[in-house]
């Protein structure tokens, strides 16, 4: 199935293969955030998904979240996160990512949004 998307200031979709695989799409569409400018023009990109194929898309709050210490949770955590359960129920993954994180941040206060979406194309 071919995927559409624009990121419009996010990262670009993480997509996870049937095959356990893990990989940020290249970044197309990146840029201005969505809503920012009324007559704002984006780059969409494209990409493949076999049947059992997934993809996470979240918001930088996710992989800019810090520990008291202040260090970022980052883009390797996320994909170990999402390497453990990848091939598990949709349902969780996120809900082990969102553990993960939150682990990571301790006591650390929340400093952006969080937002998570995994989806699965069943064929």
């Amino acid at each position: 199935m071919l995927v559409d998307y624009c990121s419009a200031g996010h990262h670009a979709p993480c997509v996870f293969l049937k095959d356990g695989s893990i990989h940020q799409h290249a970044s197309k569409g990146g840029g201005l955030i969505a809503g920012l400018y009324e007559a704002a023009k984006y780059e969409g990109g494209s990409l493949q998904l076999a049947a059992g194929d997934g993809l996470l898309l979240y918001t930088d709050g996710v992989t800019e979240a810090f520990d008291a210490a202040g260090t970022m949770f980052d883009e390797g955590r996320l994909e170990r996160s999402l390497q453990a359960v990848s091939g598990g129920p949709i349902e969780e993954i996120v809900k082990k990512i969102v553990h993960d994180l939150r682990s990571f941040q301790g006591s650390a206060a929340q400093s952006d949004d969080i937002t998570l979406l995994a989806v699965r194309y069943l064929g």
